[in-house]
């Protein structure tokens, strides 16, 4: 019996402001095969006292971060290039002097919204 494992590779579903709901479901998809769903899903929060934080705690921030900027970089390789500054947009703070960013479901739920979908 071979044991030889095949490379897939999954290309990121490109939106091009048609057939939004479905090209959603298609990233939904694809960041959970990608372990990034939980970070879509809920984001994640940078204490305001990282020196305080013990190696475990330390271990899983930088895990967060790096999960949160693959799911950015996904997100802006997944929009035609016209799309990515209103999408950057949609990640701001909230509201003027804080650091609240919206979480990537918050933006995928503004996109019909952003382009009159």
């Amino acid at each position: 019996m071979d044991n030889t494992t095949q490379s897939l590779t999954i290309s990121v579903p490109i939106f091009n402001s048609e057939n939004y709901d479905f090209w959603r479901v298609k990233m939904e998809t694809y960041f959970s095969s990608q372990d990034l769903w939980d970070i879509v899903e809920e984001g994640f929060t940078v204490p305001a006292n990282t020196s305080a934080l013990n190696a475990s705690q330390e271990k899983e921030l930088k895990k967060n971060k790096q999960k949160n900027s693959k799911a950015l970089f996904t997100l802006q390789q997944a929009v035609m290039i016209q799309f990515s500054q209103e999408l950057w947009e949609l990640r701001l703070p909230k509201k003027r002097g804080t650091h609240c960013r919206r979480s990537f479901k918050e933006v995928l739920r503004y996109v019909p919204l952003k382009f009159n979908l």
